[in-house]
């Protein structure tokens, strides 16, 4: 039973990303991670032990941790020209992938036989996701997809696919960057669902994070 604590995986009510079930606190109708709750000052004492009240305020607080998580994404410098209100939340180095065929020879006891083999090229490039488009720049295969024609994004350890329309774009990143792109994804998401402002002039008053975090645990 102690062990099914470091096995078990739950979301996070806030950010909607899968940790288990020990590092997360229970909320009423839901769960905060670790790094939702430090913005309120909770951070990762699983020890404390709050009253029913309190973590109704910490759930009401929802869409001000939400901005904050997101703000604290924001990149001041992203390298490119954006457009007017255009936000970038993440840029990383990144490989695009090619699906391959080769011909290859595979031995089989005392004979050899030749068979295909899929397999990926891949083409350094910068990832940037900004509140408009994801954008891929590299000297090969580069590539840029408008949100708004964006189909589908599915997440691997390593990897992510975007899809729009009839077209498939795979990235492969360090398992980090893939893991901050998918937690940044479900704060996106969450901001849309809750119909949260995250343009930058509504994140303005966040982005100073040092200031705001800590006025933010004092309240």
């Amino acid at each position: 039973m102690f062990f099914d604590l470091f096995s078990k995986k739950d979301f996070c009510s806030i950010c909607g990303r899968e940790v288990a079930v020990k590092k997360l606190h229970p909320l009423d109708g839901g769960n905060i991670c670790a790094d939702c709750s430090s913005i309120i000052g909770l951070g990762e004492r699983f020890d404390v032990k709050l009253t029913a009240d309190e973590y109704r305020s910490f759930a009401a607080d929802r869409v001000q941790i939400v901005k904050l998580r997101i703000a604290s994404f924001v990149s001041a410098n992203p390298g490119i020209m954006l457009d007017e209100g255009e936000t970038c939340f993440f840029i990383s180095l990144a490989d695009i992938g090619k699906e391959k065929k080769r011909s290859i020879t595979v031995k089989k006891g005392n004979t050899t036989e030749r068979t295909t083999e899929e397999y990926f090229e891949k083409y350094p490039c910068r990832l940037l996701v900004t509140g408009k488009r994801i954008l891929a720049i590299a000297d090969q295969n580069g590539f840029e997809i408008k949100l708004a024609k964006l189909s589908d994004i599915r997440f691997g350890q390593d990897r992510v696919t975007f899809y729009s329309g009839s077209k498939a774009y795979l990235v492969f990143f360090a398992k980090k960057q893939a893991e901050k792109l998918h937690t940044l994804w479900n704060l996106l998401g969450a901001a849309g669902a809750a119909d949260i402002d995250i343009s930058v002039e509504a994140l303005d008053s966040e982005i100073t994070l040092t200031s705001d975090v800590e006025a933010y645990k004092e309240k």
